[in-house]
């Protein structure tokens, strides 16, 4: 597995699985990256040159593609900015192939359209989609597969009244269609992700609604509410963090609160969930030895590690 950080970093933090047990992890290398980018979107060789192209960007700013030259991992090299591109605010970020030919597309949100690149040639990336008309203004985006069709969505959460999450779908080469939108009640929303929950072979949408101040998580399957859990915010994503095969939901009571908390809700059946997990803490869940069991990493530098 391959490592980059933004930044240098100078401590990265135990992991912990369920049982507590201590894992090490190797530093490939620390090179220097342009400042000020807090957040990875990507790590994968986007124009097809063979090449590793890392996608960092800035919220409310802006992204930018820089890629790696010179010799092995940990033997020098450096990381060269290729392209970048500036939204008016950057609201959000998502990269994927959602049109399934062999190209990553980059999505990048502003406070109420979407704007998608795509690699043309050996770094040169074109505005292949712009679309508007999300709401008041976009909160996220996230990818997933919301109908279980095999295509890659682009799902974008937006404030409104109420708030909801759009669908944005590839319908061919570089075309995309709105296939509609899931609300909640609330104005400000945040969208999780699409995931088989309860292994029943329907996806479910997850996403995120603040009612004033207090998160309510809301699971919709084929465009309708199946599950409603208040005082929960989806914000970290999906995992099996005790390796028993039941997939769970990773968020906390409210990010913005007064303490910070991790919370894990656990399926239980069709559609259904409990709360199995409540520590204090700041926390990121991923899989980082690739035994299919999701760790709990917290970061304890204020550095960014993917």
């Amino acid at each position: 597995m391959k490592w980059f950080s933004v930044g240098l970093v100078l401590v990265l933090s135990a992991v912990a699985e369920s049982a507590g047990a201590e894992l090490m992890i190797e530093l490939r290398e620390t090179l220097p990256v342009p400042a000020g980018y807090p957040c990875i979107a990507s790590i994968t060789d986007l124009d097809g040159d063979g090449a590793l192209d890392v996608v960092l960007w800035k919220f409310r700013r802006d992204y930018t593609i820089v890629e790696r030259e010179g010799g092995a991992w940990g033997q020098g090299g450096s990381w060269v900015e290729r392209f970048s591109h500036r939204p008016s605010p950057m609201r959000g970020l998502a990269v994927a192939d959602a049109d399934g030919d062999g190209t990553p597309e980059i999505l990048s949100a502003d406070y109420n359209s979407v704007v998608i690149h795509e690699a043309t040639g050996d770094n040169v990336y074109e505005v292949v989609h712009e679309s508007s008309g999300y709401g008041s203004f976009i909160e996220n985006v996230r990818v997933g597969d919301s109908n279980g069709n095999g295509k890659l969505e682009f799902l974008i959460a937006q404030e409104g009244s109420p708030a909801h999450v759009s669908i944005l779908e590839a319908i061919g080469d570089n075309t995309y269609a709105n296939l509609g939108s899931v609300a909640g009640e609330g104005r400000n929303s945040w969208v999780t992700g699409t995931a088989d929950l309860d292994l029943d072979g329907e996806m479910e949408l997850v996403f995120g609604n603040d009612i004033q101040g207090v998160w309510v998580t809301y699971v919709f399957e084929d465009e309708s509410l199946v599950y409603e859990r208040s005082g929960f915010e989806p914000l970290h994503g999906f995992g099996d963090t005790d390796g028993d095969r039941r997939m769970e939901i990773i968020g906390d009571t409210n990010i913005d609160g007064p303490t910070a908390d991790l919370r894990i809700l656990e399926n239980t059946g069709d559609n259904s969930f409990e709360e199995v997990l409540s520590v204090a803490g700041l926390y990121t869940p991923m899989d980082v030895n690739g035994d299919g069991q999701t760790e709990l990493v917290s970061v304890r530098t204020g550095v960014s590690v993917v």
